[in-house]
């Protein structure tokens, strides 16, 4: 493990607070079916894909997988090891921009949105490229040029 990975696991933390809370919650509501860690300091939550959790907040809205601070929240599906692995690298970006992950997220998503009117906020985010390249995923992924935000 890197020495600078500790320091980036206690920048990420408020949002890994929140992945803990929500993960305490999953299990209370029979929602999550296992929890696991791994090497990388992420916390590993499968959520039942039948659950009202993993049909409405995932499978409704076309996701597999949320990262929140060092919290991977994922449904089953044919790619779950691509899926953890573009998820850990979401973790990894936590613990780099910390408390700004979300702030950085979310500005470029909507500059991207506004002013690049070529690009697709999700599809052509640089964090999501990233992750998309750590997981060994296809990087340029064609949309239809009508739906551009991804959010909803």
């Amino acid at each position: 493990m890197s020495k600078l990975k500790p320091l980036g696991f206690i920048w990420a933390l408020p949002y890994s607070v929140l992945a803990w809370l929500g993960i305490l919650l999953l299990l209370l509501f029979k929602q999550a079916d296992k929890i696991s860690a791994s090497k990388d300091l992420m916390f590993l939550c499968k959520i039942k894909g039948d659950s009202y959790v993993g049909s409405k907040w995932f499978w409704d809205r076309g996701f597999i997988g949320f990262t929140l601070g060092n919290g991977i929240f994922f449904v089953e599906s044919q790619d779950t090891n691509t899926t953890i692995k573009h998820e850990t690298r979401h973790g990894f970006q936590y613990f780099v921009l910390g408390i700004l992950f979300w702030p950085v997220y979310v500005l470029i998503n909507v500059f991207i949105y506004l002013f690049r009117k070529d690009l697709h906020p999700y599809y052509d985010h640089p964090l999501e490229i990233d992750a998309r390249k750590y997981a060994g995923q296809a990087v340029k992924i064609d949309w239809d040029k009508k739906d551009r935000w991804s959010w909803w």
